[in-house]
């Protein structure tokens, strides 16, 4: 039968009240279990899924959910049971959650589901997102997580996340208790997240070191000669990498590189964006309102990155959904020709200002989610807007850009599929399309590398280049924290077809939402251990920084990554010459001249 709300409540009040009436281990328990009001549970969806009560033997509860997944929906939470919190928790607070579960049916025997613990409603911060994948027979999983934040009765709520494969799930038997001050017991253990392919023996690791000797090195031969041309043995030679050729950047906030009083934060804040990037991406006073509000930071922030270095990101011209354009752009919702013309307005002048200072224009975000824009416009109006934007800065490389590809466990294959789908579009109408945006937000559903191998080989497919636009990780454990970012960077630095990645955010003191996101620096501007891993691939591991002798004949042949080099030469007499080079792909033939 079909699962109406008033049934799922129904369904959820008795697998709690039962398990909370057998909790025999005297922890309090933080899930409701009297009136039906005091529950909120449904499906997001119930097209995606049906729910079934039925009665439970041979366990510890005697009534138990069956819920058939009959469709995978577009995102695992369109299919989900939710319950609220009846108790006030703290953060820091333990609590343990168990429950039981089994797949049912012979053409899927197994099936997947993910216990979440988050905030009901803004924001839904999550101090939990724990995947479990369940067999034919009942298994009791347990599940110890620390609250991340304070809660009043009813802020939180706890989820089973049902919108997979086509399946079958039975649960029963739930507890959520709250696990008194001091040590846990012996027989209870905190759950520690990770992911496949963390080891340090991970097979996926030797694949990827290769591919980076392959494709992020070069060989580079330097001749030393004398002011007549001819060669200089045994003269010493030093190459010294000052700037990698793959773009290392970060977004960056406006108002902290405007001008005014440089307090010690400004002062920080700008001496380690030279220090640590080569590239950013200015994080909101590029889009359509923040452009309108204040085009002046915008001008002055993308001077300043320019002024020392850094090539600058255009994030972004166009971001399709209503919630992310000025309040006045949809008084023209029921004039489409006035809608299209205020788009081609607005991007013609944004970018048109800046061009020639914009390495990179985002020219639509996030097209898969928002598309309001594109629903009252026509198929072809996204190629429109990117002509519209290569005629107003040439010679700015033009980005789609989307988020939920790599992310999400890569499991999302529904924003995977759609996302190829706008890229195929683009394609298709000849737009200007230079390079292929991924977002890469990750939370507690860490993507294994080889999975991320996958997802971007997938892309590279259409030919372009891939650019990580946006890239943090809100997980509470630091130690795992740095480890996936130093094998989300291995991965995407020896991919081929990737030529970038951007941290959003790397500062605490900057981040509104979730500052444990940011991954170089906490508010008080220590590194963390995330940081550190940054600080050693991209400036120890994976730079270069030669010294020898030429040989008889004036040469040194050495190999090292790609980038811009100053390459000095001194002679046994001791005269001494420096130039700047590019070693690039393939082979690089420098001549010092000593004078």
């Amino acid at each position: 039968m079909s699962l109406a709300p008033s049934l799922l409540r129904i369904g959820v009040i008795l697998l709690i009240a039962a398990a909370c009436a057998r909790a025999a281990s005297g922890y309090e328990s933080v899930l409701p279990s009297d009136a039906v009001k005091r529950y909120a549970a449904g499906f997001a969806n119930d097209s995606y899924g049906r729910l079934e009560i039925i009665p439970t033997r041979g366990q510890p509860f005697d009534r138990s959910l069956r819920v058939h997944t009959l469709r995978r929906p577009k995102k695992s939470y369109d299919l989900q049971l939710s319950v609220k919190t009846k108790r006030t928790l703290h953060d820091g607070e333990l609590l343990l959650a168990r429950f039981h579960a089994r797949a049912r049916g012979l053409l899927f025997p197994k099936a997947r589901a993910e216990f979440v613990f988050e905030r009901a409603g803004n924001g839904y911060e999550k101090s939990s997102l724990y995947p479990f994948e369940a067999d034919s027979r009942w298994r009791l999983f347990e599940h110890v997580f620390r609250v991340q934040g304070d809660y009043k009765a009813g802020e939180a709520q706890v989820n089973f996340r049902l919108g997979f494969n086509r399946q079958t799930m039975e649960i029963g038997g739930v507890e959520l208790l709250r696990l008194p001050e001091g040590p846990l017991p012996s027989n209870i253990r905190l759950t520690r997240l990770s992911y496949d392919g963390r080891k340090t023996s991970a097979l996926w690791r030797i694949a990827a070191e290769r591919r980076i000797e392959r494709h992020r090195k070069g060989n580079v031969t330097v001749e030393v000669v004398d002011a007549r041309g001819r060669p200089v043995p045994d003269a010493a030679v030093r190459l010294r990498m000052i700037r990698h050729a793959f773009r290392f950047g970060a977004a960056v906030s406006a108002r902290y590189l405007q001008s005014g009083p440089a307090t010690r934060n400004k002062r920080l804040y700008r001496s380690e964006i030279i220090r640590l990037f080569n590239a950013a991406v200015i994080d909101n006073a590029l889009k359509w309102s923040q452009w309108n509000n204040q085009k002046h930071w915008a001008v002055e922030t993308v001077r300043w990155l320019r002024h020392h270095g850094l090539a600058v990101r255009g994030h972004n011209l166009v971001w399709p959904g209503w919630s992310h354009l000025p309040d006045e752009l949809r008084r023209l919702e029921k004039n489409p020709q006035e809608l299209n013309r205020a788009i081609e307005k607005h991007i013609s002048e944004e970018a048109g200002l800046l061009s020639g200072q914009i390495a990179e224009w985002d020219v639509v975000n996030e097209p898969y989610d928002n598309h309001d824009l594109t629903d009252l416009l026509w198929d072809w109006s996204l190629a429109e807007w990117f002509r519209w934007a290569r005629k107003a800065d040439p010679r700015a490389r033009l980005f789609v850009n989307d988020t939920g590809v790599l992310n999400r466990g890569g499991e999302d294959l529904s924003h995977q599929e759609g996302y190829e789908r706008i890229i195929r579009s683009l394609i298709q109408y000849k737009a200007p399309l230079d390079a292929i945006g991924l977002q890469a937000h990750f939370d507690r559903r860490l993507t294994a590398p080889s999975k991320l191998a996958a997802i971007l080989d997938r892309f590279a497919r259409f030919g372009k280049p891939l650019t990580i636009t946006e890239f943090d990780i809100d997980v509470p454990d630091e130690s795992l924290r740095a480890d996936y970012l130093r094998d989300f960077m291995t991965i995407c630095f020896s991919h081929p077809a990737v030529d970038g990645i951007f941290l959003w955010e790397f500062w605490e003191g900057i981040v509104s939402g979730n500052p444990r996101a940011a991954l170089i620096f906490d508010k008080n501007w220590t590194l963390k251990p995330s940081g550190k891993v940054w600080e050693r691939l991209v400036f120890t591991q994976w730079w270069t920084d030669v010294k020898g002798k030429t040989d008889r004949a004036g040469r040194l042949s050495a190999r090292g990554f790609l980038g811009t080099y100053v390459i000095s030469a001194e002679g046994p007499d001791g005269r001494y010459q420096e130039v700047r080079a590019q070693l690039v792909l393939g082979e690089t033939r420098v001549v010092v001249a000593l004078k």
